[in-house]
């Protein structure tokens, strides 16, 4: 049997519920900046994985920034 998704659609939607996941946390954490950088870390780092994963795809990150 297909699978529904392929292993790299399924890496890029963890990834980006991950982000929001993380998104959510900084705005939870604005009053506190050592967890504020923690979690902007964090999403640095998701952000990265995210661009390599798409890379599997043809797309470079750079051109979805209009």
């Amino acid at each position: 049997m297909k699978d529904l998704i392929s292993e790299n659609s399924a890496e890029v939607l963890d990834i980006l519920e991950q982000l929001e996941s993380v998104n959510g946390m900084i705005d939870i954490h604005s009053d506190d900046e050592f967890m504020r950088v923690q979690y902007e870390s964090r999403k640095k780092e998701l952000t990265k994985r995210l661009s390599e994963k798409l890379s599997a795809f043809k797309i470079d990150i750079r051109d979805l920034a209009t």
